[in-house]
C-alpha cells in the first residue's frame, strides 16, 4: 500500500481551494482527465496513446476491437480473405462522409493505408503490405507479400485512422500537416476547438455512420499540469473518466476520501510496462557489456516493492501478461556486473565513481517519476558507481524534440504492446524502424538481421509456430540487451458513476467512445468543495 499512501500524501499537499474550473459539465458531456496535451490528434503521424485517444474519438478505422479481442466491423462492414491469405477485400459502408460531408471512399481508405505504410511510427506492423487496389468506390483490396493474419486488428481508429484524401493529400506532408491539429475525419465526434494545454473539446458527429450514435454531445479532455490534480477533480465531480498507470490507485484513494463509488474497468488488450531505452550510438551503451552489467545490477523485485502495488518484475522485452511471453529470470548480481564494468574499460575512479549517464523522462506522464529516478539514481550510483543525471524536462513536445534527435543517453519510458505483437513491438527493434527522427520508434538504434528475418516469420496463421518464433525473439533481444526492462503493471480505467455502457471501452480511451452515455447523478452524492 505505499503508492497508496503516498498519493494521498501528495494528495493532501494540495492548496483546498475550488477547483478553477468547476465549470459543471453539461447534461450529455462527458470529461476525460488527461496529464499531457498531445503533440496533435492523428494516430497516422505521431504515436502516443494521448494522441490516440483523442484521434480515435475524430477519426474513424475500418475495423474496431470487440470483448474478445477480435477486429469487427466499423466502417468497413465486412471483409474477405482469399484462401492463400494473400488478398483482403474490404468493403465499405454505403452513405459513410467525412466531417465536413465529403463522401468516403475507396480512394481515401488507399490513401490512408500506403500514406501509414510509409510515414506511421509502427510502420513495420504494415510491412507485409504489398499493393492497394480500388475495384470500385466502395471495395478496397490489399495484397500481402505473405499471410497476415493481424492485419484486421491493425486496422482500428487508434492505428490506422482513414483520412480525406482532398485533405491531406494537399499541402504540407502528412508529419507536419495543419489538419493533425485541425482534425478533419469521420469519427463519432468533432473537433470543436483546442484551448492549448487546458482543454480538446469536442462535439457530436451527427452525421456519423452509425445510427443513433454517438449518444453523447460532447467529449472534453482536460488537460492537467500534475496527475494529481485529475484525482482532486473527479473528487469535485469535474472529471468522469481517467486512464492511466496509477488508475487503480486513483480509485482506492476515491474510495477513502469521495462519497462516491468510482468503478474500474480494464483496458484489455494493452500490455504496458516501464523500460530504460538506451542509445546505442553513444558509449558506454555501444558496449554489449555494459548493458549486461546495468541489467545485472538493478534489482526489479525491490524495485516492484518500493514504487507501488500492481507492478511486476519484468526480465525481458515481453511483459509477462502477454500470451506469447516467455519466462527469462535473471540474477541480480552486482558483483559480476562491476567484473563486467572493469572488463569493459570502465574501472572505478579515485572517488568510486565510473562515469555518467544523462536520463532525460516525459513529464508528467506517471505520478512515480520522481520516486522511479530516484531509485535508479541511487541503485547504479551504490552498486556500480554510475551517475545518472536526470534531465528536467518542461513539456511534452521538449521531451519529443529530445528523443526524436537522438541527443540522449538514456530515456525512462512507460510504453505499450498492443493487441498483436506485430503491432506495438516490431516498432521497437526492427532495423527498418530507426533513423527516423520520430518518438516511439527504434530510437534506441538496434539492429540485428536475424531478427528482422525472425520478425518476417513471425507474421503467419500458425498460433503455435508464432509462439516459437516470438520466444526466439526474445532470447534474443534479451541477450543483446538494448535496453533495460523494469516491471510491467495492469493497465485499467476509472469510471465515474455517472458513466454508462463503457463495457465497449475494451483498450480503455483507445476504444471509441460513441457507445458510452452519462447519467445524471444526485447532487447529494458529490463531496463538498472544501473539506
Amino acid at each position: 500500500m505505499r503508492g497508496l499512501f503516498l498519493l494521498l500524501l501528495c494528495l493532501l499537499m494540495l492548496p483546498v481551494v475550488p477547483h478553477a474550473a468547476t465549470e459543471r459539465m453539461e447534461k450529455d458531456e462527458l470529461v476525460v482527465g488527461m496529464p499531457i496535451m498531445p503533440v496533435h490528434f492523428n494516430p497516422a503521424a505521431f504515436s502516443g496513446t494521448f494522441t490516440a485517444s483523442v484521434g480515435a474519438q475524430l477519426f474513424a478505422g475500418l475495423t474496431r476491437l470487440d470483448r474478445d479481442g477480435n477486429a469487427i466491423p466499423y466502417l468497413a462492414r465486412s471483409w474477405d480473405v482469399t484462401q492463400d491469405g494473400l488478398s483482403v477485400l474490404f468493403h465499405l459502408r454505403p452513405g459513410a462522409v467525412f466531417h465536413d460531408g465529403t463522401p468516403i471512399t475507396a480512394a481515401d481508405v488507399a490513401f490512408s493505408l500506403l500514406q501509414c505504410r510509409e510515414l506511421h511510427p509502427f510502420r513495420p506492423m504494415l510491412a507485409p503490405m504489398r499493393d492497394v487496389e480500388t475495384p470500385d468506390s466502395l471495395t478496397v483490396r490489399v495484397r500481402l507479400h505473405h499471410p497476415y493474419p493481424a492485419l484486421p486488428k491493425v486496422l482500428t481508429p487508434s492505428l490506422v485512422p482513414i483520412m480525406p484524401r482532398h485533405v491531406y493529400g494537399q499541402g504540407a506532408p502528412l508529419p507536419r500537416h495543419p489538419a493533425n491539429v485541425a482534425v478533419v475525419g469521420s469519427g463519432p465526434f468533432k473537433l470543436e476547438r483546442v484551448e492549448q494545454g487546458k482543454a480538446i473539446r469536442l462535439v457530436r458527429n451527427d452525421r456519423f455512420f452509425l445510427p443513433n450514435r454517438p449518444r453523447l454531445q460532447r467529449l472534453t479532455f482536460r488537460i492537467f499540469d500534475d496527475p494529481f490534480e485529475i484525482i482532486y477533480a473527479a473528487e469535485q465531480g469535474d472529471v468522469d473518466i481517467y486512464a492511466g498507470t496509477m488508475a487503480r490507485s486513483f480509485r482506492e484513494l476515491l474510495a477513502q476520501e469521495g462519497r462516491r463509488q468510482w468503478k474500474e474497468q480494464p483496458a484489455a488488450y494493452l500490455y504496458s510496462y516501464l523500460m530504460l531505452q538506451y542509445n546505442l550510438k553513444k558509449t558506454p551503451f555501444s558496449f554489449p557489456e555494459v548493458r549486461k552489467a546495468l541489467a545485472l545490477a538493478f534489482d526489479r523485485k525491490k524495485f516492484s516493492r518500493i514504487c507501488r502495488e500492481n507492478i511486476y518484475p519484468m526480465y525481458g522485452p515481453f511483459p509477462l501478461n502477454n500470451p506469447y511471453a516467455i519466462s527469462q529470470p535473471q540474477p541480480f548480481d552486482p558483483a559480476q556486473a562491476n567484473a563486467l564494468l572493469d572488463a569493459a574499460g570502465y574501472p572505478r575512479k579515485a572517488d568510486g565513481t565510473r562515469f555518467t549517464i544523462h536520463l532525460y523522462c516525459a513529464p508528467g506522464w506517471n505520478p512515480m517519476n520522481k520516486e522511479m529516478i530516484s531509485f535508479i539514481q541511487h541503485e547504479f550510483s551504490t552498486l556500480l558507481g554510475i551517475i545518472v543525471i536526470n534531465h528536467r524536462i518542461e513539456s511534452f513536445h521538449e521531451f519529443c524534440d529530445i528523443i526524436a534527435s537522438g541527443n540522449f543517453d538514456m530515456t525512462l519510458d512507460s510504453l505499450f504492446f498492443w493487441q498483436d505483437p506485430a503491432i506495438g513491438f516490431h516498432r521497437l527493434y526492427a532495423s527498418e524502424n530507426k533513423d527516423r527522427n520520430l518518438i516511439f520508434t527504434n530510437n534506441s538504434g538496434y539492429a540485428d538481421k536475424e531478427l528482422d528475418s525472425l520478425f518476417a516469420m513471425a507474421m503467419q496463421h500458425d498460433s503455435k509456430m508464432r509462439k516459437k518464433i516470438y520466444g526466439d525473439i526474445q532470447r534474443k533481444i534479451a541477450h543483446d540487451n538494448p535496453g533495460l526492462w523494469i516491471a510491467y503493471h495492469d493497465l485499467t480505467i476509472i469510471l465515474s458513476p455517472r458513466v454508462a455502457h463503457a463495457d465497449s471501452l475494451v483498450q480503455g480511451l483507445l476504444s471509441p467512445l460513441d457507445e458510452v452515455a452519462v447519467e445524471r447523478i444526485d447532487a447529494t452524492e458529490r463531496t463538498d468543495a472544501v473539506h
